[in-house]
């Protein structure tokens, strides 16, 4: 990976970071307005869900990757 755990924290302070983070949590307030709307079908249900996950997913990257290479590097350490 290029970047290293401090890079990842960092990055969650950033104004950039911080203006795409609003962003999404707009996208997922959105989905979540279609969820309770009454035009919606049970089929759609999964798949708005599912988008919500993945934008979720998405706001906790940097720091879930931070943890990994703060791991590799406890795990190299060891070697």
């Amino acid at each position: 990976m290029r970047s290293s755990a401090r890079d990842f924290e960092q990055l969650t302070r950033d104004a950039t970071w911080l203006d795409i983070e609003d962003e999404i949590n707009i996208w997922i307030e959105e989905i979540r307005n279609n969820l309770e709307a009454d035009e919606i079908s049970l089929e759609e249900v999964p798949a708005l869900r599912g988008a919500i996950k993945a934008l979720r997913n998405v706001l906790n990257m940097p720091l879930i990757l931070a943890e990994q290479l703060k791991d590799e590097e406890k795990d190299d350490g060891k070697a």
